[in-house]
Parts: structure tokens; C-alpha cells; sequence
């Protein structure tokens, strides 16, 4: 499991994709992740939580989600939640060029000196122009008529001006460049889930005080720290249960959980299943 995503979404080729992505009612969430592109969703069935950067969101069917290059975000839900979901690079628009749209609008969201503000509600006043660009978008995505490439870079381009023309790019502070450094406190925990890791260890190597980096990190990621390392850890399980034929013992210890039982506890608190009934579909 990677916090930087591995999926591949864009090639020179085919700079984007477009999914209709669902959370089952069996899954907790969507793991916290980044990935270099844009994402555009929008909501079709049921509700949930976003979390983008250090953003929670209260998100519903109708609603845009728009997430910034390179932004950590995850989902959690606890019913069935649908969207329609385009992933494409921003060089897609000619951003390789420096004219003035280039430097001035396209270039700082993608180096990060620019972010979206990510919900877009039935509530705002220009809702319905932007969710007007956003469905053509992916009815033109869909129905790939012939030389439907340029239609989409327009619909892109003109999202893009309707976000800054109701404000909704802006630009980075500093807190929001903090968030590179909850990437860090990601990769270790990645990196050492087997292993005991300490609070005091993810501060120092964040250089944060241990009460500073524990609301820091709750702020970003949405969950205490402590929280986020035993859902990877029991993710992890998860996984090597479908993917193994290790015992449930094995794999418990090979995920850092010391004690069978709790293993077994936690476990289903989380799933919502014994981890025996996991590994054999019944779910």
C-alpha cells in the first residue's frame, strides 16, 4: 500500500481517465492517498466524508469535489456512496508553454502555489454553471465522438476559469505547505507498520513538538495518529488475508499487532467481519 498512488491515470498519450468509482457499504473508506493529477468528482448516490488536506468534508449526491494536484484526500462512508471521477494531468491544457494562461493560472496549481477549494455545494450561486461544464465534461468523456480531445481540454479550461472567476483557487499558505510534511510521518508508517512506532518518533522526524504533530496530524488526516497506524496496519491484514495463505496468527504478527486477540478484535470493529469470513468472501 502506497500513499502515493499507483494506479496509472494519465500517459503522454492519454493524459486522463475517467471512472464511476463506488464505496460499498462492506468498505469503511478509501485509504488516504495523492496522486500528481487533478480529480474532478461528483456525486451521484449517497453521502460521505472527504478529506482533503486539512479539509473534512460533509459531501452528498449532487455535489463537485475538485482535489489539487499532489493534495493527500481519502474518503470515509457509511452507506453506498457512487461518483462520476475524471483523474488527468494538467499538461493536458499546454502547460508546458509559458504564455500568460500557462504561468499565471495553470503552472502554480501545479507546483502547488495554488489549490482548489475543493466543495462545490447546489447551495452556491454559480453551482449551476460549473456543474454544467462539469457534466459535459464527462458526457464528452463517455461518448468519445471523433476529436472529442478538444472538447475536452475546453471543458477543462473553462472549469478552470470559472473556478478563479467565483474564487475558488487560492493561494497556498502556510499551513497548507505544511502538509508535505505529514508525507513524511506517511512513508515511515508505511515503511515500518511491523515494527512498534512511536508518537515521539513521526514529531521528530517532522521536526513538531509530540503535542503539536498530534493535532497537526489529526487536523490533516481526519483520525488520531495512534487510529490511522492500526487501520493501515489492519488494511495491510486485509489484504494478505485475500492475497496469502498465511495463518490469521501470522498475519496478525506480520502486521504489527502483538496479540492474537486483539487483532481479532480490532479487526472486526473495522471490517465489520471476522477475519476468517473476510478471507473467504462473505462479505
Amino acid at each position: 500500500m502506497s500513499h502515493k498512488e499507483n494506479k496509472i491515470h494519465s500517459t503522454q498519450l492519454k493524459p486522463f481517465s475517467f471512472y464511476r468509482c463506488q464505496i460499498p457499504e462492506y468498505m469503511p473508506d478509501v485509504a488516504l492517498h495523492w496522486h500528481p493529477e487533478i480529480e474532478i468528482n461528483l456525486l451521484i448516490k449517497g453521502e460521505g466524508q472527504y478529506q482533503v488536506g486539512d479539509t473534512r468534508i460533509n459531501a452528498k449526491k449532487g455535489d463537485i469535489i475538485i482535489i489539487t494536484p499532489n493534495l493527500l484526500h481519502s474518503v470515509y462512508s457509511d452507506t453506498s456512496l457512487e461518483s462520476y471521477t475524471f483523474v488527468g494531468s494538467m499538461d493536458f491544457l499546454g502547460s508546458a508553454f509559458y504564455d500568460k494562461a500557462s504561468v499565471s493560472y495553470i503552472r502554480p496549481i501545479i507546483n502547488g502555489a495554488k489549490f482548489f477549494s475543493p466543495l462545490i455545494t447546489e447551495n452556491d450561486m454559480y453551482y449551476e454553471e460549473i456543474y454544467e461544464c462539469v457534466k459535459k465534461l464527462f458526457e464528452t468523456g463517455n461518448q468519445k465522438e471523433k476529436f472529442y480531445e478538444l472538447m475536452l481540454k475546453s471543458e477543462l479550461y473553462r472549469l478552470i476559469y470559472l473556478l478563479y472567476k467565483y474564487g475558488k483557487i487560492e493561494v497556498q499558505n502556510e499551513s497548507f505547505r505544511h502538509l508535505e510534511k505529514i508525507k513524511i510521518a506517511l512513508q515511515y508508517i508505511q515503511e515500518n507498520y511491523q515494527e512498534d512506532i512511536k508518537v515521539s518518533e513521526l514529531a521528530d522526524l517532522c521536526h513538531f513538538s509530540k503535542a503539536y504533530f498530534m493535532n497537526f496530524f489529526k487536523k490533516n488526516v481526519g483520525i488520531p495518529c495512534i487510529e490511522y497506524v492500526m487501520q493501515f496496519r489492519l488494511k495491510k491484514a486485509g489484504e494478505e488475508l485475500k492475497n496469502t495463505d498465511m495463518s490469521v496468527s501470522e498475519i496478525a504478527f506480520n502486521c504489527g499487532f502483538r496479540n492474537l486477540s486483539n487483532f481479532n478484535r480490532q479487526f472486526k470493529e473495522y471490517f465489520g467481519i471476522v477475519p476468517k469470513d473476510f478471507r473467504n468472501n462473505k462479505i
